[in-house]
């Protein structure tokens, strides 16, 4: 996690442990297509993406697999946007044999969580998380 996730979680009295609450919302549907894994409504809406328009498949699968929720400055909004990256993350754990990135990013009076399935040579993110300078931003790992 970035320097700007450690101060908003602090801010907002909220645990990096916290991630384990359930989401009222229910596990999101996943469907796998080839070597991917994506949310099935995404996917289905995203059919007009090629991989041949992305740099890898990482980028591909963030680009699908995204999910906006409203950040009200709050603490309620951030634990709603955590809880269901627990239960995405716990539905991706049923792919066995498949290790996945999940992000969550929190700018604009939005937090996107999106996931990438964890390829060698393969990420969607910077490696240093603080050249973040205007998100907050969370990396898990499945």
């Amino acid at each position: 996690m970035n320097h700007n996730m450690t101060d908003l979680l602090a801010q907002m009295n909220i645990s990096p442990s916290r991630v384990g609450l359930e989401h009222p919302g229910g596990p999101p549907e996943l469907v796998a297509d080839g070597d991917s894994v994506f949310l099935r409504n995404e996917f289905a809406r995203s059919r007009h993406h090629s991989i041949e328009d992305f740099a890898d498949r990482a980028s591909l699968e963030s680009r699908i697999n995204h999910v906006h929720f409203p950040f009200r400055n709050d603490r309620q909004s951030l634990e709603e946007a955590i809880a269901y990256t627990a239960c995405l993350r716990q539905s991706l754990c049923e792919f066995s044999g498949k290790s996945f990135v999940i992000i969550v990013c929190v700018a604009d009076r939005r937090c996107t969580v999106r996931f990438h399935q964890a390829r060698k040579s393969e990420s969607w993110l910077a490696d240093d998380l603080d050249f973040y300078r205007e998100e907050a931003v969370l990396v898990l790992s499945t």
